[in-house]
């Protein structure tokens, strides 16, 4: 399943528009590459942190903005929720679909 990768909320040029959705693809890649090398459900906060372990440094909301985008192409699927940073703040979990994980596992993301 496709999906857009970049929503265009401000006014940019036609190139800049496909520098941004052309960024947007890649880290949806890595994000997904992160789901699917980590053997556990976590959230787009824990996602987050695992890039930037491996030094992307791009920030917050475009990882959020990433996991919403693979799980509205069904790439993703929610599993519940856990508390947040803040009190009363819960956080989704995510995971890949049942019986993904086990096609990556041992694999290079």
């Amino acid at each position: 399943m496709t999906h857009i990768a970049y929503h265009r909320t401000t006014d940019l040029t036609q190139a800049q528009h496909i520098a941004a959705a052309t960024a947007a693809s890649k880290q949806d890649a890595w994000i997904l590459a992160i789901f699917r090398s980590v053997p556990r459900p976590m959230t787009a906060l824990e996602a987050h942190q695992w890039s930037q372990d491996a030094d992307h440094h791009w920030p917050e909301g475009s990882t959020r903005r990433a996991v919403t985008n693979l799980y509205k192409a069904g790439l993703l699927v929610k599993l519940g929720t856990v508390e947040g940073r803040y009190p009363g703040a819960p956080h989704h979990l995510y995971a890949l679909p049942e019986g993904q994980g086990e096609l990556f596992v041992g694999r290079a993301a």
